[in-house]
């Protein structure tokens, strides 16, 4: 998020700020959370189908990995986590698939923004 950021022109360090990490912290660890709750869900084989037909409100992330996908297209970076998340969700792939090809993708520096 930081790399897409700063394609977009922002400060670097507002991502590591309460409203940055603190708040991507929060949403993937606390199970009160709705994109935990997908992403938990996601993880015992559940499909988005499924998963939205029970929310209330569906989780923001959802919508966001489309809009970070998209962004990201426009900007000509490469996101690995990003795609992965975006091709779990919407193109049905399994874990294992999303998993291998991250631990597949060549290495780079990829704290370079610091």
């Amino acid at each position: 998020m930081v790399r897409l950021g700063h394609a977009m022109g922002s400060n670097k360090k507002a991502f590591f700020g309460m409203a940055g990490i603190g708040d991507l912290i929060a949403t993937a660890s606390v199970n009160k959370s709705r994109n935990f709750s997908v992403g938990e869900r996601f993880g015992r084989g559940e499909k988005l189908d499924q998963i939205l037909a029970s929310m209330k409100e569906p989780a923001e992330g959802l919508r966001t990995v489309i809009i970070g996908k998209e962004l990201a297209n426009h900007f000509g970076l490469e996101l690995p986590i990003t795609e992965a998340i975006f091709k779990m969700i919407y193109e049905d792939w399994n874990i294992q698939e999303a998993l291998i090809s991250l631990m597949n993708y060549p290495y780079t520096d990829d704290v370079d923004f610091i």
